[in-house]
């Protein structure tokens, strides 16, 4: 389903974290890079003060692409990367670099 809404997708890519992250972790931590059509993705939790890595997380790239659609302007254009954070509070942030 595509919206115009932003909430949407950032609930769409919490839930797919949520559905790929380990019992107990504390944050997860998306690092974003769009180049054209091409989406880069390094996915990053902390687990009990350690670092761990999340790779195959189904339509994450989708996800931040049509987010990135959603939230351009005409003067900005897509944003060139994103950084997401998830909580365990299921509070989230997210800022863009264009």
């Amino acid at each position: 389903m595509e919206t115009k809404d932003p909430l949407f997708y950032y609930e769409a890519i919490g839930k797919a974290l949520l559905r790929v992250a380990p019992p107990g972790w504390s944050s997860i931590h998306v690092e974003i890079a769009l180049d054209g059509l091409r989406v880069d993705a390094v996915v990053s939790y902390e687990l009990d003060g350690s670092t761990g890595y999340l790779t195959g997380v189904p339509r994450l790239a989708t996800y931040f692409y049509d987010l990135a659609r959603v939230v351009s302007t005409e003067e900005k254009g897509l944003f060139k990367k994103c950084s997401f954070s998830l909580h365990d509070s299921e509070r989230y942030d997210v800022n863009f670099t264009y």
